[in-house]
């Protein structure tokens, strides 16, 4: 939603409630605030307007609250109301609310009490007053597989506490629930903990004749018994998997989606300067030192190559100062991940807690993925796994020697293969692997081992995926666009490029799945939403295997104004075209464009093409562009039920025997064919039917006079034959 355009709406249908009590409908943030109740000004937003409210969460009921709404350091005004707007309490900023009736609430931010609207970023804030105020900043340290130690500040002047840990997921505790009481020192050690459990520890301030709220919590993790190897892809989660933290508070680390190699999930790690450095530790292991192990991991840079990734360990797991480094490694790309393997000797001061640091020069980021801990093999890996080509239903694959090895072993499973054990192997003794059979527009992996021998291997190294190409459709065929994953199978998307030069981008664009005509909740069709300037948005279909002719192409389209379904007007100078291509998509000819003047309506609207092509390698597009006007009309445009299939026609048309003059036209069109020609439509170029003749002679004319100029398709039909021409009116 623009919110320009949203404030505009409010501003001309905005009725109050009453003088004094100013009820919005727009929510910003559209996220809840939850309140964290810590006795200090917590920021709502930094940009609010006064035409919207703020919802928030977690109240402590009973508590005296207060909010504030501020512009360039003067006060606004301020509605609180619960969830279904009923007031709670109104008036100037900063507002006092005496024990807040609601642990959700709306906050109703005006200029004044007479609800005026100003565009403008207004900061707003909420504040518990409490009597007895929350402990702060609470710090785990000395953690090992039963134990963990935890300070904290006081909120305040209180001298006592209640501490609690609770395993992650539980019931988090309420005012009645009691903890362990700490006095004098906020320093507590816990003991008969589990190893490798995620926990959370609470605090709250004993002020004698009370206590304060819970804090939220503090989650940690308890160290893991050591092992002797493991394998870490990430993709389990959203969150850190169990053994695996972040360790210290500088840097940031986080386990984040990705749509690159391996996904779903990698470890993203973020170091902001080489003294801002983030640790992230891994499983402890049994036999760090021991000099059977390696370490082996894929890790590429994420804006800047050249990031340097620390593999090394930690003498206290909860303390990043005692990380020892032991080997560097550089990233070299930011879209291919290398392949890294550590090697830590047989130095027996090598704790069990391996870990990663991030150096944070001459790069701030950098990608991890598939971690390995593992025996050093026998035989070396195979380097530089490739791939060298994919059709819809082969894949060549090659590999260089990581050694002397001469035999090697592939496998090859679907996209939801993550173990190549599973998979049976195939052998060779050539560094290259012709994969044959595939199924068209699939994801498949590929692993490669070096063969030493009887039962003498390397590694499995990969996966290499890849994904097929998309084989020719051959018709009929039909897309409705109600499918799980946008855009549709084999339908592409690009954002730069015109029917020239063709897509040029590295983008999406500007086309999405939409309810047509924005009825309903299901996406069944596919849209775009013009209203702005200058973007451009493709989306292009599969191949099609036009071979024997007589094809057609058909679809329907509508314009709406955005998000509702009544009609609204083009702009200016935006259009919406279908472009075909007759070689693969190297060159492109325009076959129809939607503009203002084509009086697209909010009902859907069908319009076909027959199509002249009989090429295999013909491609369709849908090209959308914003134009340089910045007009007011903010609308979408919809196709659905896109279909290309058999015209009527039985037999070919004879063009040696078919003529038709003059082309240009001003007037009357002349056409002549060696069998009885029986009808003689016009289209206009939104396959609309202008003129029509029904006749049976082998010569006839049409009268073209009366329309307008340009382009039009004429539609010859004779001895149950079509055959289309483009004649242009004078």
């Amino acid at each position: 939603m623009k919110k320009i355009t949203l404030l505009l709406a409010l501003f001309l249908t905005f009725v109050t409630n009453s003088y004094t009590q100013c009820i919005r409908t727009t929510q910003y943030p559209t996220a809840t605030i939850v309140c964290n109740n810590l006795s200090l000004p917590q920021t709502i937003a930094i940009n609010s307007y006064t035409s919207e409210y703020a919802k928030l969460s977690n109240l402590i009921v009973g508590v005296d609250y207060v909010f504030s709404c501020q512009f360039n350091g003067s006060d606004n005004y301020i509605t609180v109301t619960d969830l279904s707007d009923v007031v709670i309490a109104f008036g100037d900023s900063p507002l006092t609310v005496t024990g807040i009736t609601s642990s959700d609430i709306k906050v109703h931010f005006s200029d004044d009490a007479d609800c005026a609207v100003t565009d403008e970023n207004h900061i707003t804030t909420v504040q518990a007053m409490l009597s007895c105020s929350i402990p702060l900043n609470s710090v785990v340290s000395n953690i090992t597989t039963t134990s963990a130690d935890f300070t904290w500040e006081p909120g305040g002047s209180e001298v006592a506490w209640e501490v609690l840990i609770l395993p992650t997921g539980s019931t988090a505790p309420t005012a009645t629930t009691s903890g362990t009481a700490v006095s004098n020192n906020p320093i507590y050690s816990a003991s008969s903990l589990l190893p490798g459990t995620n926990y959370q520890f609470y605090m709250r301030s004993n002020c004698g004749s009370e206590f304060s709220p819970w804090s939220a919590p503090l989650n940690f993790a308890t160290a893991c018994n050591a092992v002797s190897q493991f394998f870490q892809n990430f993709d389990a989660a959203t969150n850190f998997p169990v053994c695996w933290s972040k360790v210290g508070t500088t840097g940031t680390a986080t386990i984040q989606s990705t749509s690159s190699f391996s996904a779903p999930n990698d470890l993203y790690i973020y170091s902001g300067s080489a003294t801002s450095q983030a640790v992230v530790v891994m499983p402890s292991v049994s036999n760090g030192g021991a000099g059977t192990n390696r370490l082996k991991f894929k890790a590429r840079a994420n804006f800047t190559a050249g990031g340097i990734i620390e593999v090394g360990y930690l003498n206290d797991i909860s303390d990043p100062a005692s990380f020892v480094s032991l080997q560097s490694f550089t990233t070299t790309s930011t879209s291919v991940y290398d392949t890294f393997i550590a090697e830590l000797g047989t130095d027996p001061s090598i704790t069990e807690y391996l870990a990663f640091r991030n150096l944070g020069t001459p790069a701030y980021s950098i990608l991890i993925d598939d971690v390995s801990w593992e025996p050093i093999p026998p035989c070396p890996d195979v380097l530089d796994l490739t791939l060298n080509g994919t059709t819809a239903s082969t894949a060549d694959i090659s590999w260089n020697p990581g050694g002397s090895e001469v035999n090697w072993q592939y496998v090859v499973g679907l996209n939801s293969v993550s173990d190549p054990s599973t998979l049976t192997p195939a052998g060779v003794n050539i560094t290259f692997a012709s994969l044959t059979s595939l199924l068209d527009s699939t994801t498949y992996k590929i692993w490669v081992r070096s063969n030493c021998g009887v039962n003498i291997y390397g590694a499995w190294v990969g996966p290499l995926t890849f994904t097929t190409a998309c084989a020719p459709v051959t018709i009929d065929y039909t897309q409705t666009f109600e499918t799980t994953t946008y855009p549709a199978n084999c339908w592409t998307l690009n954002n730069a490029g015109d029917v020239t030069t063709g897509p040029t981008g590295t983008g999406a664009g500007i086309w999405e799945a939409d309810e047509f005509l924005n009825i309903g909740t299901v996406n069944n069709s596919i849209a775009v939403n013009l209203y702005s300037t200058n973007r451009i948005g493709w989306i292009i279909s599969p191949t099609f295997d036009l071979t024997g002719g007589n094809k057609k192409v058909t679809f329907d389209y509508a314009v709406t104004t955005w998000n509702l379904s009544t009609p609204i007007d083009m702009g200016s100078d935006d259009t919406v075209k279908l472009v075909m291509s007759e070689d693969e998509g190297i060159t492109w000819n325009e076959v129809v464009n939607f503009d203002v003047n084509s009086g697209v309506t909010n009902t859907a609207q069908t319009y076909t093409y027959e199509i002249p092509s009989s090429s295999a390698t013909t491609k369709f597009a849908f090209l959308a562009t914003d134009g340089t006007v910045n007009d007011i009309n903010d609308y979408d445009f919809f196709i659905d039920n896109f279909k290309v299939e058999t015209t009527l026609g039985t037999s070919t048309f004879n063009d040696k025997s078919f003529a038709y003059y003059p082309n240009p036209v001003k007037n009357v069109l002349h056409l002549s064919y060696d069998k009885n020609i029986t009808n003689v439509a016009v289209f206009n170029l939104l396959g609309q039917e202008v003129a029509t003749k029904a006749i049976n002679a082998t010569q006839s004319q049409i009268d073209m006079s009366n329309l307008s100029k340009g382009t039009y398709l004429v539609k010859v039909t004779a001895d149950n034959q079509v055959k289309t021409i483009k004649v242009i009116k004078e």
